[in-house]
């Protein structure tokens, strides 16, 4: 029996956006919150764009919580202002929440590199639950987060 591997990555973002380079243009596109990457040959780079997973007002760090929320679809590249239309509770230019995409197809015997642009805001990066990266401290409030 073939063992399947699923990678789940969080990332956590205030104001931005993840990607990486990319050079062709018949790539995998991301779609309900998954990508399929068992026949990318990865001898080039990827943007990892299409439709991620999007929990607002919500900063997970595993993949349990996720799976206690319900998501939204998210465009990445994109923005997410249309989740926080209320200027009392969320004023123009703040909001939070975790963004999330399912991995198919990596060989576990493989290393495999991600470049994040610069976001221009704070963020924390897990890969199965672990945070391998991060800048700045995301948080629910302004005074709180850098």
């Amino acid at each position: 029996m073939r063992k399947r591997y699923t990678h789940y990555f969080i990332l956590l973002l205030f104001l931005g956006l993840f990607s990486c380079n990319q050079t062709q243009e018949d790539t995998p596109k991301a779609k309900n919150g998954r990508i399929d990457l068992s026949s990318f040959s990865f001898n080039e780079t990827l943007e990892l764009n299409g439709e991620w997973d999007f929990f607002p007002n919500a900063l997970l760090t595993t993949t349990q919580e996720a799976k206690a929320l319900e998501s939204k679809p998210i465009k990445v590249p994109g923005y997410f202002n249309a989740f926080f239309k209320d200027e009392t509770t969320n004023p123009k230019g703040f909001g939070y929440g975790t963004y999330r995409l399912t991995l198919k197809g990596l060989n576990p015997k493989e290393s495999y590199a991600f470049k994040i642009n610069t976001l221009g805001a704070s963020f924390r990066f897990f890969v199965d639950d672990v945070e391998i990266g991060n800048a700045g401290h995301p948080a629910k409030d302004k005074e709180s987060y850098t």
